[in-house]
């Protein structure tokens, strides 16, 4: 199947993003911190137009709250990928759309399976799963590990093990992609309330276009 020649545009354009966003420190633009959800801290992000397409990354760091002290104060991190389309027929959007989103979900399929089984040292790992969620698709997997805690005079139950998770989330409007990653110490239904979060602002921003 051929790729078109808009999605290897996009990627292009959204590799760009990146890497300045990777070699600056830059304020978030309001268009994607406006997506953020409430406990995330350190945005950063880049936002940028080429024609009748809008696109941005930005990232933040996430607390989490859990039986096992984390060794850092915000052991997740989020990245939100925003893409706009602008051109004057809905349809045409809504086909751009699309396709970047598929080939965007079937690179990362491959890359996830891949990082699922490079892990090592875990005490645990679950399938990498693809589920229907918060109007748009997740794929994720997560693997566990001892407690660094466990063993100082405590007991396995008031340390459980830890989760280290990797969760993407993808959704399109009619006119706008969203694509959210959350890597790092957290559960999967902890994961899932800050994707469903960041869904609830991103259908509230669409509707109010």
């Amino acid at each position: 199947m051929k790729i078109s020649h808009f999605v290897i545009l996009s990627a292009v354009i959204l590799t760009a993003a990146l890497a300045v966003f990777t070699r600056s420190e830059l304020k978030c633009p309001e268009e994607l911190a406006s997506l953020m959800p409430g406990e995330a801290v350190n945005l950063a992000g880049h936002y940028s137009e080429a024609g009748t397409t809008s696109m941005g990354i930005a990232g933040a760091d996430l607390p989490f709250d859990y039986p096992c002290p984390p060794t850092s104060k915000y052991p997740a991190r989020l990245k939100i990928a925003l893409k706009r389309c602008h051109a004057k027929a809905p349809e045409a959007c809504r086909t751009q759309l699309l396709s970047f989103e598929a080939e965007t979900i079937r690179k990362d399929r491959i890359s996830m399976a891949r990082s699922r089984d490079n892990v090592r040292l875990a005490a645990g790992i679950t399938p990498l799963a693809e589920e229907q969620f918060a109007g748009g698709t997740a794929i994720y997997f997560v693997s566990t590990a001892r407690c660094w805690a466990a063993g100082m005079g405590s007991t396995p139950s008031e340390y459980p093990y830890m989760p280290t998770i990797e969760f993407k989330w993808y959704a399109h409007s009619a006119s706008s992609s969203i694509a959210v990653t959350i890597t790092g110490n957290m559960t999967v239904e902890k994961a899932k309330k800050t994707i469903e979060e960041v869904a609830g602002k991103f259908r509230k921003a669409e509707d109010g276009k």
